[in-house]
């Protein structure tokens, strides 16, 4: 009776979560009305709560689960018990996780792009033209402030350390917030990735679980301010990495950190080249040919690049596939190059003003 039971709460979980998804889906317009806001409050409750332990919570909690379920599989298999119990146990918690994670953070794949709840232009196209002109702003950008930041003798940047760096994190996101509501949300403090950073996709993670944001201290200093933001946009309901990279990006640069500053700079600049050398890469050379010497060698080293966050990425493919599957059409989104380029427009060109209507004199009597 005990297995029957498992396997009913692993279905009841398994339909909860396709309930939720259908939802997004069909009435998103009404869900993410709401949904954001609540689950910012959520992460910032937990961030908080964890923030105060001085290791990874859901390392640990992950390791204990692991050995768990390996020494009941050994113990049914000594004793000879029905291993169906144990199956049945794992296909529940399984099914209890991926309700969570979706219920906590999966279904903001389908919220509005960051650009549609920023009041910004919404469009997935640019020209070469446009991400050029892009390109070297963010190039100058990264240029001014490479040369105000720290250096090592082989004249690489050098960041301020980790601790540091993670009680800066909240600067660029409180300027931005003037801006626009969606960086509002918990700027707790980053922690070192450790025992599960061989297995990790990247060189950081989040976990909504505990709301914990983790970053490998091994990353190269270029990145690690940006990536302590991106992270924190994803604590802050930003699902895509296309809009956390872009959300990162603005709240680095809006940062009092010259440390902050320089990486958002640096890797808005990255991705624009990236994007442009695919597009043009006779233009993507002229615009090399404006580095400073401190930005050249920084790039010359570096070695992250958030390749999701640019067209081609997994979670394209995946919304592609969703829209030759199952038969229905997926928004199109702008990834983190259209992006960049939205905002250089949006700060660049003056904002068109509103077209007067014309009012008709009334008809003398």
């Amino acid at each position: 009776m005990r297995i029957v039971r498992r396997f009913v709460f692993a279905v009841a979980f398994l339909v909860a979560t396709v309930l939720l998804i259908r939802a997004a889906k069909q009435h998103g317009d009404f869900l993410f009305m709401f949904y954001p806001g609540i689950l910012r409050e959520v992460e910032t409750f937990l961030s908080e709560l964890t923030a105060k332990l001085d290791y990874v919570l859901w390392e640990r909690l992950a390791l204990i689960c692991l050995i768990w379920a390996v020494i009941t599989l050994l113990l049914d298999i000594i004793l000879q018990e029905n291993l169906l119990r144990w199956v049945s146990g794992v296909a529940a918690f399984l099914a209890l996780l991926l309700c969570l994670f979706v219920g906590m953070s999966g279904l903001n794949r389908y919220a509005p792009s960051v650009a549609e709840s920023m009041r910004l232009e919404n469009r997935t196209d640019y020209s070469a033209d446009e991400l050029r002109k892009a390109a070297i702003y963010y190039r100058n950008g990264a240029n001014e402030a490479a040369e105000k930041v720290g250096r090592g003798p082989d004249g690489q940047f050098r960041a301020a350390g980790f601790e540091t760096l993670g009680e800066e994190l909240g600067s660029g996101m409180k300027n931005m917030i003037r801006t626009s509501y969606v960086f509002g949300g918990s700027t707790a403090a980053p922690k070192k990735l450790n025992h599960f950073k061989r297995y990790s996709d990247g060189p950081s993670v989040y976990c909504c679980l505990t709301g914990e944001c983790c970053i490998d201290p091994a990353v190269e200093d270029s990145a690690m301010p940006f990536l302590m933001s991106f992270e924190a946009a994803r604590r802050m309901s930003i699902f895509r990495d296309g809009d956390a990279a872009f959300v990162a990006i603005l709240a680095c640069i809006a940062s009092d950190s010259k440390d902050y500053n320089y990486s958002g700079y640096f890797m808005a600049y990255r991705l624009c080249m990236q994007a442009l050398s695919e597009l043009d890469p006779a233009e993507a050379d002229t615009v090399a040919e404006g580095e400073s010497e401190a930005l050249r060698a920084d790039l010359a080293s570096a070695k992250y690049l958030p390749e999701h966050a640019v067209s081609g990425a997994w979670i394209d493919r995946v919304e592609k596939l969703d829209k030759k599957e199952r038969g229905r059409e997926m928004p199109e989104v702008p990834d983190a190059a259209a992006l960049l380029v939205i905002w250089h427009k949006h700060l660049t060109e003056p904002a068109e003003a509103p077209a007067e209507e014309s009012v008709e004199e009334p008809l003398a009597a």
